[in-house]
């Protein structure tokens, strides 16, 4: 095999075209060369002249190039970019990303409802905020960063400061940007204790704002915060109760909440000076007040969905 054809094969095995290309071009130059060699011992003969004087080896060359691929690579202008705007083109990609997935889901959202039928339940919500809802309690996406609650529920909003997080309840709303708090929506009223950060509430006539370790009752008609002082905590998640210091009377209120039963008062019961100071942990209803009515001279009875005080006291 003549070297040509190796050199070809080499770089491009089995393509015919290419060998074609060689083979048009090396018979193209030995004719040349045979013209050139009977003019030294012939005659001049016009048309051999003529042949010789057309011959042009780099033209030659030049076709044959243009029918065989060199292997040469295409150089391609790199540009670079500093750090600095490599992390700002960035940024601004995931903003953009950001705020098209945002108005996406407000264009496209769909309504859904959230039961917690026998267990409390954790929603995951699509502004990657989370909702614990307690036994009997509901959720309703209304559209993007927009829910209605009914029963009791616990917040923890993903912060946006562009975007309010907002909690339509019977009596009003509930706005946030990003903070952790109770909600208890029941028929009569609304409450709400924050965890964390700031909220706002408002019954369409009053607003107020409240923060970490604050609480405040809502209804159509009044919207007020309650004195905190005596120290109740009660989280319904973990079925605590935890009482320091705290009035007889104050203790009963979030039992009766707690427990989700209505609290019947005797006409005559006056705030007192007896106060509390204990802690429930899983505990059922009935130990609870076995234990209150040790702790004062409280009576009472248990019928039905309702705790009947017939007497409060120390």
């Amino acid at each position: 095999m003549s070297l040509i054809k190796k050199i070809v094969q080499k770089i491009s095995p089995d393509i015919h075209e290419e060998m074609n290309a060689v083979e048009s071009w090396k018979n193209e130059y030995n004719e040349q060369l045979k013209a050139l060699s009977e003019l030294h011992n012939s005659t001049l003969d016009e048309e051999k002249v003529h042949n010789y004087k057309d011959f042009n080896p780099a033209k030659a060359w030049s076709a044959f190039e243009t029918k065989v691929d060199t292997g040469q690579e295409t150089v391609v202008k790199k540009i670079r970019l500093t750090p600095l705007v490599k992390w700002a083109a960035v940024f601004v990609f995931v903003m953009i990303s950001g705020i098209v997935w945002q108005n996406y889901l407000r264009t496209s959202f769909e309504s859904m409802v959230h039961h917690a039928d026998k267990q409390n339940v954790k929603v995951s919500l699509p502004d990657k905020s989370y909702v614990t809802l307690d036994v009997g309690s509901s959720l309703t996406e209304n559209n993007f960063r927009k829910v209605s609650v009914s029963g009791r529920a616990f917040f923890e909003v993903a912060k946006n400061p562009e975007d309010t997080f907002e909690i339509q309840t019977l009596h009003g709303k509930v706005q946030v940007l990003g903070t952790s708090f109770f909600v208890s929506a029941m028929s009569a009223k609304s409450e709400v204790y924050v965890v964390e950060g700031k909220v706002s509430l408002s019954n369409g006539k009053d607003r107020i704002f409240l923060t970490a370790g604050q609480k405040a009752v809502m209804n159509k008609d009044t919207l007020y915060m309650v004195d905190l002082t005596g120290a109740i905590i009660a989280d319904w998640r973990s079925n605590v109760l935890h009482f320091n210091n705290a009035s007889l009377l104050d203790v009963l209120k979030t039992v009766a909440d707690h427990f989700k039963v209505e609290l019947l008062m005797p006409e005559n019961a006056k705030p007192d000076d007896c106060t509390i100071k204990t802690r429930f942990v899983d505990a059922k209803l009935e130990d609870v007040l076995k234990e209150i009515s040790l702790i004062t001279k409280m009576k009472y009875t248990l019928k039905q969905n309702q705790l009947i005080v017939t007497k409060m006291g120390c």
